[in-house]
């Protein structure tokens, strides 16, 4: 029998194979970052003025993270499918048709 205490306070006990879960939800995962000493130190003033595990307060950091930057997950997914379909352009006329745009708004000024 193996007992372990996490920096989260969470414990994992496992009884011959059998994973006995308490603090942590089963359909979680655990992932390791490193970081540096002013940062924890700080996620974990943040926490502490909370009320919260450092892990939750870092999940909804993550969470609000990936929802911001989702745009750009979509926008990268819809330019390989472009690529794929063979919808690509050469940079050489993307170059010429910035060009070609700042031209015009500069005669147009």
């Amino acid at each position: 029998m193996c007992c372990h205490k996490s920096a989260v306070d969470s414990f994992y006990i496992d009884i011959d194979n059998q994973s006995i879960l308490t603090g942590k939800n089963e359909n979680m995962s655990d992932i390791t970052i490193h970081t540096t000493e002013e940062i924890s130190a700080s996620l974990s003033q943040l926490a502490k003025v909370m009320g919260q595990p450092r892990d939750r307060v870092i999940e909804s950091a993550l969470k609000q993270y990936i929802s911001e930057q989702a745009w750009q997950i979509e926008g990268i997914q819809q330019a390989q499918m472009s690529l794929e379909k063979g919808a690509g352009k050469d940079l050489e006329v993307v170059v010429e048709n910035l060009r070609a745009r700042i031209k015009h708004k500069r005669h147009s000024i």
